[in-house]
């Protein structure tokens, strides 16, 4: 049942689960609204469990660190605001009922999906505030995903196993040849798992920094600009 803590779920009544592959959509809504993903750094999680903790943990090492930090995760589990968080703290109503109504036009003209609009929010929420970085919690999969228009500086795969798989693939190569797709070949990329699955997938897209479970990693971070080392 919708209520009033599912302000943007009203939009979009029963086309809510409404799953379209590709990025063009959320790509043009973005241009529209001036590709305001682009003025922070992003950290994007994807896997099958365990994408969420990840994000969570990692936003609170860097707000432990000073920075301010936008999350965008889902599902929410109380209330909608959850899926939209600065320093971890929920977007407030008001706030999220004025982007919904500023950008209802843009995503009724791209015909975003419920999730493509919930990421656009988030972009637009994360720029407004000036966020340090933001960590990004992928949606389903990773190749198409909406989060997935940004150029993350690490990208991070928690695991892999079957599901989704009228979507993804019905083998966890194929669905992990989805998943790799949020890695890119000039950031690191970071695995929690030894699976020969993603390993194999990440060499064969021609990752070029691969680190995985159990080979270590530490952080550092400097005062002017934040810097993520890993080295094993």
């Amino acid at each position: 049942m919708v209520t009033e803590k599912m302000k943007l779920f009203s939009l979009f009544n029963r086309k809510v689960f409404d799953i379209k592959s590709g990025l063009d959509r959320i790509r043009n809504a973005l241009k529209d609204t001036g590709n305001l993903h682009r003025k922070y750094p992003s950290i994007l999680i994807s896997g099958t469990n365990g994408k969420g903790s990840t994000a969570a943990f990692l936003e609170s090492l860097f707000r432990k660190h000073g920075f301010k930090t936008g999350l965008f995760t889902s599902p929410h589990l109380i209330e909608e605001n959850e899926r939209w968080q600065i320093n971890r703290e929920n977007i407030s109503d008001l706030q999220l009922e004025e982007y919904i109504k500023e950008l209802k036009p843009v995503i009724e003209r791209y015909e975003l999906s419920y999730f493509e609009a919930s990421a656009l929010i988030a972009f637009r929420y994360f720029a407004d505030e000036d966020v340090n970085i933001a960590v990004l919690e992928v949606g389903l999969g990773g190749r198409w995903d909406a989060t997935n228009v940004v150029y993350p500086e690490v990208s991070i795969i928690t695991n892999v196993s079957l599901d989704h798989t009228h979507i993804l693939g019905e083998t966890t190569y194929e669905i992990a040849r989805e998943k790799i797709g949020i890695a890119r070949k000039d950031r690191p990329l970071v695995i929690g798992t030894q699976q020969i699955e993603l390993i194999s997938q990440a060499v064969i897209n021609g990752i070029k920094e691969i680190y995985h479970y159990p080979v270590g990693f530490h952080y550092k971070i400097k005062t002017e600009a934040w810097t993520l080392l890993l080295r094993s």
